[in-house]
């Protein structure tokens, strides 16, 4: 379920023209090995622009959100 659900989001995210923003319960930060609990993932122009926790990742204006 996770790998389609994050294929679908890849895919979703480079038709799309307008910002997604994508709200994790839990993200795993394998670089630190720790979990970010309540994390945002922002895509624009289908890329991830910025990945953190939802206090410090502004959401744009109209951009799709998936929780």
């Amino acid at each position: 379920m996770k790998l389609k659900l994050g294929s679908f989001l890849l895919f979703a995210a480079t038709l799309s023209a307008a910002p997604m923003a994508v709200r994790c319960g839990k993200l795993l930060d394998v670089r630190a090995g720790a979990e970010q609990a309540n994390a945002v993932i922002l895509i624009v122009d289908g890329k991830i622009s910025r990945v953190g926790p939802a206090a410090s990742v502004a959401i744009p204006a109209g951009a799709a959100t998936i929780d």
